[in-house]
């Protein structure tokens, strides 16, 4: 099945929900609403299928949002790779992890098909087109679509921001721009062809170096999908190559530098870890990693977003109870409770693996890694939102 190709002009001026990025986020957050009966308009600036920069896991919390909205059996369709182990490098030692599972899937792969699924539900969905917000109101939002010379203005009961990292649906509006911090690493990413990597079955690789990490996981047509986070400096130090900066790592890890390197299509990332302190507003709520980012290592960031999403989908419901309700504010607590919570974690691993004391440590404390593992793998509550219980 091929994407619908709709362009502009839009016939349709009006909108129940608009949705801004086809992510995860985005994507499972127009399934859910599309089949709770809302019009959905699913705006997405890129063409499709596009590469992005991720790790392209899913840990076991990420499945299980799968699970609960119908699209398990798509991911086996797709013939997403299961995971049982995760393997850290680093001063030429090795330490073996267990996962409880997991799927590798490339990002190209798995996107376009969420957006196939909400397509099927009957959602509208617009590609290579921009948008920004116009206007925000208590009783909805203007929003402006720009595809080359056409401009169109239509508007939304309800938006929801899932554009990403380096999204501007929000940029002329400043009380929403995000908070990155200092020490925040630039994200990397590339699919390399098959065994240019030493990557075990069924495994996550992370080679570890003082100015960061890259991880590779072989996805589903067997190439291998090395995503890394590097500190700004040492590509600077490094003449601005990117290549040079993981040949440093990887050596440093006492890993072979994969010759494929220097041939790769990369791609980058703005500073990673961030936090958006407003994350709703009136109609508007902000999912997914537009919401916030923090370093994952094994599919954490694609539960968040995914879980993020799916979280959403009973909150915009609510405006069929209680039209009145501020869903920013509901949403700013709800996103708080659930997604904010579960990134704690991988704060804590951030910093450990940018000490190699403290890494050493860790790699020797089994109860402990095992404890990390099952509370990065463990589902997500299925919140109700106030007045649906």
């Amino acid at each position: 099945m091929s994407l619908k190709r709709e362009a502009l002009p839009l016939r349709r001026q009006s909108w129940d929900v608009v949705v801004i990025g086809a992510g995860p986020a985005g994507s499972m957050s127009a399934i859910g609403l599309t089949r709770s009966g809302f019009s959905v308009l699913l705006v997405e600036r890129s063409a499709f299928p596009r590469h992005k920069v991720c790790g392209c896991c899913l840990n076991l919390a990420a499945v299980q949002v799968l699970k609960d909205a119908g699209l398990f059996p798509t991911l086996r369709k797709l013939g997403a790779r299961p995971l049982a182990e995760f393997r850290l490098y680093f001063k030429g030692r090795e330490v073996s992890v267990r996962l409880p599972g997991g799927y590798a899937v490339s990002r190209a792969t798995l996107d376009t098909a969420l957006v196939e699924s909400a397509e099927q539900q009957g959602t509208q969905f617009l590609q290579g087109v921009r948008a920004s917000l116009e206007e925000l109101r208590s009783d909805g939002c203007s929003i402006a679509l720009v595809d080359r010379s056409l401009k169109q203005s239509i508007r939304a009961n309800v938006v929801l921001c899932a554009d990403g990292l380096s999204g501007s649906f929000l940029s002329k509006h400043p009380k929403f721009v995000p908070e990155v911090y200092a020490s925040s690493r630039i994200g990397l990413s590339a699919l390399l062809p098959e065994h240019s990597v030493n990557v075990l079955p069924g495994s996550i690789g992370m080679a570890i170096g003082s100015s960061g990490y890259a991880g590779f996981v072989a996805v589903e047509d067997r190439r291998i999908n090395l995503a890394a986070a590097i500190d700004a400096q040492a590509i600077k130090e490094a003449g601005g190559s990117s290549e040079l900066a993981l040949q440093g790592i990887f050596k440093e890890a006492g890993l072979p530098v994969p010759a494929a390197l220097e041939c790769a299509d990369w791609k980058g990332t703005p500073p990673l870890t961030r936090r958006r302190h407003l994350v709703g507003d009136r109609r508007l709520i902000v999912l997914g990693d537009a919401a916030g980012y923090v370093e994952p290592f094994t599919g954490e960031g694609m539960a968040w977003a995914m879980a993020s999403g799916q979280l959403a989908v009973p909150l915009v419901r609510l405006l069929a109870v209680s039209p009145s309700i501020d869903l920013g504010c509901e949403w700013q607590r709800m996103y708080g409770n659930s997604i904010r919570r579960r990134q704690w974690i991988c704060r804590i691993l951030r910093r450990i693996l940018r000490s190699e004391g403290l890494l050493r440590v860790a790699a020797h404390a089994s109860p402990w890694m095992h404890f990390v593992v099952s509370s990065l793998n463990r589902p997500f509550p299925q919140e109700v939102a106030p007045h649906e219980s």
